[in-house]
């Protein structure tokens, strides 16, 4: 978020503060839980950096454009 006042200064997750983190965690473990469920079906199992994350992000869009284009 360039030139956001508040996170404007981290490049990286590890520029983060661990609550933030966690914070972070906790909204995508339970945003899609219904009223009253208290178990997630999701699961976090590795946090990745920026390169890692850009990575993923590519790989994934040359899947997608191969889908589409079949």
């Amino acid at each position: 978020m360039k030139n956001d006042a508040v996170y404007g200064e981290y490049k990286d997750i590890t520029d983060c503060p661990p609550q933030l983190i966690e914070r972070l965690k906790h909204y995508f473990l339970t945003y899609k839980l219904k009223p009253g469920e208290v178990t997630s079906q999701v699961e976090i199992t590795h946090i990745y950096n920026k390169e890692e994350a850009y990575e993923v992000i590519k790989n994934i869009r040359l899947d997608y454009e191969e889908l589409v284009s079949t």
